[in-house]
């Protein structure tokens, strides 16, 4: 975990010191500037995805670190509570920073990270009791998969979370990664891995 953390942060700095310096020489406030560097709000070509990774990992390292909460249920619960509390405030930057870097970005992208962990983490045991399960059950459950990723697909609809008679418009879904987008990852992603097995 540390060396992940120290190694994301590596890239990140790379990438935010040449923009950082062309910034205070072209008169950027050196307060706020500085700042949005240190928040890894400003990074560059990577500034979006460094800091995500970074945060994700931030987060569950005290899992890892202490052997008395690192359980897989504690871990998703937390993720899924920070999950849950962002769709609330979708628009807000992080740390209250307005910026394309978002705390829902940051909420969604943990939340994949800590569910690809726990997978992980039972990935052996999934797989052996796929392979146990008869080759009706898999073809059955193959095709409502796929049936429900044409579903998902074709529809255009996702609730406000503060409104759920409205949809949120553009290209807010897949950018920020609605619950019902995640859905249609989880769906899709679950067939890939059967097909695979």
């Amino acid at each position: 975990m540390t060396k992940r953390l120290s190694k994301i942060d590596h890239y990140y700095i790379l990438s935010a010191v040449p923009l950082y310096c062309f910034a205070l020489l072209n008169g950027a406030p050196p307060v706020q500037t500085t700042l949005g560097v240190v928040t890894m709000q400003m990074g560059g070509c990577y500034s979006n995805i460094l800091p995500i990774y970074f945060v994700c990992f931030l987060l569950i390292f005290p899992f890892a670190l202490a052997p008395s909460i690192n359980k897989p249920i504690l871990m998703l619960a937390a993720s899924a509570l920070i999950y849950t509390l962002a769709q609330l405030t979708e628009q807000n930057g992080f740390f209250g920073s307005p910026s394309a870097f978002v705390t829902f970005d940051i909420a969604t992208w943990q939340f994949l990270l800590v569910c690809g962990v726990i997978i992980g983490q039972h990935g052996k045991i999934v797989h052996s009791q796929i392979k146990a399960t008869g080759s009706c059950r898999i073809a059955v459950s193959l095709v409502g998969l796929l049936a429900l990723s044409v579903l998902f697909r074709a529809n255009s609809f996702y609730p406000n979370p503060l409104n759920l008679t409205e949809s949120l418009h553009g290209n807010l879904p897949r950018l920020d990664l609605h619950p019902i987008f995640l859905l249609r990852i989880g769906v899709a992603a679950a067939a890939i891995a059967l097909i695979l097995i």
